[in-house]
């Protein structure tokens, strides 16, 4: 097989070379998506969690960088680790990164108000992940990936496909004992020939979807995925060359964060039963929590992390 792009850069030796805080729209805490990463580790891939500290690595135009982020008052802290310190360009973009990837500017507390207003059974579940944004992929690319390869796949041998990509393309960097990986970056993927995808991903329409699907994503542009109306968003991805509803859905809610639409799940989760009945249909309680239905729903399933 033969390689379009460079061979991957581990950074053995990174060291801190900068650090900045990032406020958070409260109520805000790292607990829930820390937990979720350890709950769920062939979802999430190669971040690490060390206690409350999220553990995760990134590409910036082919340069390396390792996050440490923490709790701090104001929302979170973080350490950035490489080999040389970032422009300012790369600084903003890794901040930038980082109130996307854990969803810092969401504001949940309406979602709260209404939960604790007319739905005490699940007013109680949301008080038990309390301060839980979105968790979402560092990078919009491993989402597109990510959801791809599980639409006919099981998440451990998504991650599994997903570390041949990475090892092929993407890199390394140890962050202060731990080693995580720096997903490649779409200007990388898209420099992959689709014959070396069907290789790597052990099939030749898998790597052929693959290849559409990028290029879809960039063709249709990550900002205006990231704004433009969620139902012309959602209908782009679902329409796609590659990518479909399964797909769409998760690139939408795990990779742009967007969650203003109620997910295909919700209709057969067995806590919406036991916690509903038959006296409140799916319909009414997304009438009622309207554009924060996403963190309803998210809530219900990840509040038991």
């Amino acid at each position: 097989m033969t390689m379009t792009i460079e061979a991957p850069v581990t950074l053995g030796r990174a060291r801190p070379v900068t650090s900045g805080r990032l406020p958070a729209v409260h109520p805000f805490s790292l607990r829930p998506a820390a937990a979720l990463v350890r709950r769920l580790p062939a979802l999430y891939g190669d971040v690490e969690a060390d206690g409350e500290t999220l553990i995760a690595a990134l590409a910036i135009e082919r340069r390396r960088f390792g996050l440490r982020v923490f709790p701090d008052p104001i929302g979170v802290g973080y350490q950035v680790w490489g080999d040389h310190a970032p422009g300012d360009g790369d600084h903003e973009e890794i901040r930038w990164t980082i109130d996307r990837w854990l969803r810092l500017s969401d504001d949940v507390t309406e979602f709260h108000r209404l939960a604790r207003k007319d739905d005490p059974r699940f007013a109680a579940v949301a008080q038990a992940a309390w301060g839980m944004h979105r968790l979402c992929y560092p990078t919009l690319a491993e989402a597109v990936v990510s959801h791809v390869l599980a639409a006919d796949l099981t998440w451990p041998m998504v991650l599994r496909l997903k570390r041949r990509l990475v090892l092929a393309y993407g890199g390394a960097v140890t962050v202060g004992g731990h080693t995580v990986t720096t997903f490649p970056e779409f200007a990388d993927l898209l420099r992959v020939n689709p014959r070396e995808y069907a290789d790597l991903l052990d099939d030749a329409r898998r790597g052929a979807a693959l290849t559409a699907a990028l290029h879809a994503v960039v063709e249709l542009g990550p900002d205006w995925l990231r704004t433009a109306p969620y139902d012309e968003v959602e209908e782009a991805l679902r329409h796609a060359p590659g990518i479909g509803e399964y797909a769409g859905e998760g690139i939408l809610e795990n990779g742009l964060g967007r969650m203003e639409g109620l997910p295909s799940f919700a209709a057969s989760h067995p806590l919406v039963r036991r916690l509903y009945g038959p006296g409140r249909s799916l319909e009414a309680i997304h009438a009622y929590y309207g554009r924060h239905i996403g963190y309803w729903a998210y809530y219900l399933v990840n509040s038991a992390g």
